[in-house]
């Protein structure tokens, strides 16, 4: 049995451009790993049999969730239909809200899998495939901070932020279709083309994520808040525990902030109540991690 941590992420700056000939918006963003993961176990399973379990009621078991497709699309890469495996999430990054889980669940598969299956699947072979999953998935073979551009598939690594950071995440308890966030901006004409000051350079010579925390910056802001008065009613009182001003995490729903003062014990949860999440998190170097084998742990199948 392996088992590993599969780690969320937020978006310290966003900005969506204009939309591509094959479908999809051009964006520059800076994304970073935090602390809040899933917890993945992977077992063999003989004749070529890919289950998929979840212990969240809301997030679909089998062929439709990304990472029975990870598994499947890595299979077919191998050529070897006789692969099998057992998937279990233990879910604690909530989904559809912005936060990357279901990416970094289907980049956890991709890791996981090559090694359970004996693939020695090398670092190019997983990227190509991770870009057919998701926009995200590449990201998060890398984890702790980087530039994305493209359609977010494009990975530009960069210093992480320190594990010292604290941010204030909550996550309100409505979801936001990215389908729909993004014809808000196309229907404000807000994605003709990248006019934000903050992101002026090419990615390569992007400032490190420290300086994007003095000024966090994403596009769907202007479109998603004024569609959801809950969100903005957690916005305004996140607000007062934050030093930085408080933004989406990609297309939302979940917001954060830098906390201020750091280090201080308050009860979140109780505040936030009426949320789906309220939580504080830090950096992380990495977005998927293996969690060492405990007692029992033996394989099975």
């Amino acid at each position: 049995m392996l088992r590993y941590r599969s780690h969320a992420k937020i978006n310290l700056f966003l900005e969506v451009g204009a939309l591509r000939d094959d479908g999809f918006h051009e964006i520059r963003t800076t994304m970073q790993t935090v602390s809040l993961a899933d917890e993945l176990t992977f077992e063999r399973a003989g004749a070529g049999v890919i289950t998929v379990t979840c212990d969240a009621p809301d997030i679909p078991g089998g062929e439709e969730n990304l990472v029975h497709r990870a598994a499947v699309l890595l299979r077919a890469h191998a050529g070897d239909a006789s692969l099998g495996a057992r998937i279990h999430i233990a879910k604690r990054v909530p989904a559809g809200a912005g936060l990357g889980g279901g990416s970094s669940n289907a980049a956890c598969a991709l890791i996981a899998l090559s090694k359970l299956w004996h693939l020695d699947t090398d670092e190019r072979t997983l990227i190509h495939l991770a870009a057919k999953l998701g926009s995200d998935v590449p990201f998060f073979l890398y984890g702790g901070a980087a530039h994305c551009t493209g359609r977010g598939e494009r990975v530009f690594p960069c210093r992480s932020l320190p594990t010292s950071q604290e941010f204030l995440l909550v996550t309100p308890n409505v979801h936001v279709s990215s389908a729909f966030a993004y014809n808000e901006l196309d229907r404000f004409r807000l994605t003709s083309g990248f006019t934000a000051p903050k992101m002026g350079p090419p990615e390569e010579d992007m400032p490190g994520p420290g300086a994007l925390v003095k000024r966090l910056y994403n596009s769907f802001d202007e479109v998603v808040l004024p569609a959801f008065p809950i969100i903005r009613d957690v916005k305004s009182r996140m607000a007062g525990h934050c030093s930085s001003h408080v933004i989406l995490s990609g297309s939302g729903s979940s917001l954060f902030g830098v906390l201020a003062p750091p280090g201080v014990e308050r009860d979140f949860v109780s505040e936030f109540a009426d949320c789906r999440l309220a939580k504080v998190v830090h950096p992380t170097d990495h977005g998927i991690v293996s969690i060492p084998p405990v007692a029992g742990d033996e394989p099975r199948g």
